[in-house]
């Protein structure tokens, strides 16, 4: 398993090189920003920052950055090895896909600003979660809050189910600012 400072510090920069010469002129124009804080036992906090075509990786939480996200070492680890339906275990040097850098998204995402708590549960214990700040000026309390299922977020995370169709069924619970939560969920449509 990777541990976050292999990760962000090596695996990150090597996918990157690995493609940077496959990106479009619209691509290399996506300039922002992400810090990532994890706490616990080898955690720390890191910054990814694209601009100009380039991207850099360093130590320490962006106070300009455009997402922050904050959860725990536990919570990435199981993330990373897809034990929770969110896997980000595709993101390697070998399967990388450059057409993930989305610029339409990258300029939503920075219209967006508030605190997204998000958390996976089995029954009533908490899986996973993170705190989620879009905006250098978020607040550190969350504005919005969504709960879901385990089993629904691994239907949502496979593409068998539709965020908004798990959202009108009752399986996903949202309580706070409800354009936060439309506005991150159209996110997956662009």
């Amino acid at each position: 398993m990777t541990n976050p400072a292999e990760f962000f510090e090596t695996e990150i920069p090597a996918q990157f090189a690995a493609h940077k010469d496959s990106l479009t002129d619209e691509q290399k124009s996506v300039d922002f920003k992400v810090s990532v804080g994890l706490e616990g036992d080898g955690g720390g906090e890191w910054t990814v920052a694209f601009s100009g075509g380039d991207l850099s990786v360093g130590q320490g939480l962006a106070g300009d950055a455009d997402v922050t996200v904050l959860s725990t070492v536990d919570n990435f680890s199981e993330a990373l090895d897809g034990a929770t339906g969110f896997g980000l275990a595709e993101l390697d040097a070998e399967t990388f896909d450059p057409s993930r850098v989305k610029p339409a998204v990258a300029d939503r995402v920075k219209q967006i600003k508030g605190t997204l708590k998000i958390g996976m549960f089995a029954g009533t214990d908490e899986l996973m979660g993170a705190r989620i700040k879009f905006g250098a000026d978020a607040p550190d309390d969350p504005t919005c809050t969504i709960a879901v299922q385990e089993e629904d977020a691994e239907m949502i995370a496979s593409g068998k189910m539709l965020p908004q169709q798990a959202f009108m069924a009752g399986k996903i619970r949202i309580e706070g600012d409800m354009n936060l939560a439309m506005q991150v969920g159209t996110l997956q449509m662009l």
